[in-house]
Formats: C-alpha cells, sequence, structure tokens
C-alpha cells in the first residue's frame, strides 16, 4: 500500500 517514505514526502511537500 502506501510507504512511510512517501507519507513523510507528502506531509514535507504540503508543509513547502
Amino acid at each position: 500500500m502506501f510507504s512511510p517514505k512517501i507519507v513523510l514526502l507528502t506531509i514535507a511537500n504540503v508543509k513547502l
């Protein structure tokens, strides 16, 4: 499913 790395990248992208 969704990998933890992708989740972290998504959160980081939203913050940016």
